[in-house]
């Protein structure tokens, strides 16, 4: 934990501490409409107007009456004259964890009186001593960029506008390029009351990290971490790890008690639609499948493929999939498979289509008294599988 407090600066004594009279960086200087404000007796807040600076690929908005900075690798602080406010832009430290640097600063940070978690960005405000600050961070692919803002407790009123026009900008959407959309607005005082992190209703698009677990999930069954690329753009190429998976509620934390939507899974050999509140399972290494899992480990839904070797046809292909167990549901329809059977541990739906080089198949499966405690919820996940279950047009998959 200490490599957070060198990188968020998380007392306000030491964030003040900083020499902010250093030389202003050149770009500061062209986009600078007037000198930084002596103090904030000189801040007419009645007109406040806004420069832009572009911080390692993220852009920010910062009130003209801040001029004077101090830059490094990976901050910038800009400020008025006698530091009474100041404005930090920095980048966390690679490989840090977004939800446990929120919770250090839940932590950490001193008199808090307001917090807000979502998926991509947290912010939490307080007050120490005659100062107020502001910090805000945002998830953008596996980087973390945060800010914080110090004023003067006596003009809370005058910097409330103020820290809402940093705030929209600083976490204006972000699409997988790392670029700021400019048409965004958002309501930076919009608290997350229930325990369930939502997105917008705007189609967002994720991928699946290959490199490694997700440390904040269990371990058992292992899960692996989701990663968002922004707002789902039609004919836009995603920089993608390992499959692709559309959906308003991608990263969350809801339960099979929530209200169940779907995300869409995206995987070379078809896609499927699944529950939003399971969460990715190990990435295999040879890359024939794509799995999802509920965190408690009861229900499990697999997309893949695998060679067929037996040249079985549909027909003998059917046949093998009834002697699993004692068949609810069968059917055989536009050269897809369907059934529904039950063992003696679990209930099984599989959705599948045989070609002469390969088996493309869908399965979701619980145990039996999973299944009845939450019957119609899973019927219905069934019926969707069954519906959004669909294969590519390649038959020659690697």
């Amino acid at each position: 934990m200490k490599c957070f407090k060198k990188i968020t600066i998380l007392t306000l004594c030491f964030i003040l501490s900083f020499n902010l009279v250093a030389c202003k960086s050149k770009d500061i200087k062209e986009s600078d409409d007037s000198s930084s404000a002596a103090s904030c007796d000189n801040i007419d807040f009645s007109n406040v107007g806004y420069n832009s600076y572009n911080f390692k690929g993220l852009t920010f908005n910062y009130p003209s009456f801040l001029g004077v900075s101090k830059e490094g690798d990976n901050y910038i602080t800009l400020a008025t004259q006698d530091n009474s406010v100041s404005l930090k832009v920095y980048k966390e430290k690679s490989g840090t964890n977004f939800r446990n640097l929120y919770n250090y600063d839940m932590s950490s940070l001193k008199n808090i009186n307001y917090d807000s978690y979502k998926d991509i960005r947290f912010s939490i405000s307080g007050t120490n001593n005659n100062f107020e600050y502001y910090k805000s961070s945002i998830l953008l692919g596996s980087d973390i960029f945060s800010f914080m803002m110090i004023y003067p407790v006596e003009y809370l009123d005058e910097f409330d506008g103020i820290v809402t026009d940093v705030y929209k900008a600083f976490v204006a959407n972000l699409d997988g390029n790392g670029e700021q959309k400019k048409d965004v607005a958002v309501n930076n005082h919009s608290s997350n009351s229930d325990s369930v992190l939502s997105n917008s209703n705007k189609l967002q698009v994720a991928t699946i990290d290959e490199s490694g677990l997700n440390e904040d999930l269990p371990e058992v069954p292992p899960f692996s971490k989701l990663i968002l690329l922004g707002d789902y753009i039609e004919g836009k190429s995603y920089d993608t790890q390992y499959c692709t998976i559309e959906g308003r509620n991608i990263i969350n934390n809801k339960t099979i008690d929530n209200t169940v939507e779907y995300n869409k899974v995206h995987h070379l050999c078809g896609s499927v639609n699944y529950p939003d509140f399971m969460k990715p399972g190990r990435v295999p290494l040879n890359g024939k499948n794509v799995e999802f899992k509920s965190l408690d480990g009861n229900l499990y839904l697999n997309l893949g493929y695998k060679h067929n070797l037996d040249e079985d046809n549909i027909s003998s292909y059917f046949n093998k999939l009834k002697a699993n167990g004692n068949v609810v549901y069968s059917d055989i329809k536009n050269d897809k498979i369907c059934i529904v059977y039950k063992n003696d541990n679990k209930i099984s739906i599989v959705r599948c289509k045989v070609r002469p080089g390969n088996i493309i198949t869908c399965y979701m499966d619980c145990n039996l008294d999973y299944y009845s405690s939450y019957k119609e919820k899973i019927d219905d996940m069934f019926k969707e599988v069954y519906n959004s279950f669909n294969t590519v047009i390649e038959d020659n998959l690697p």
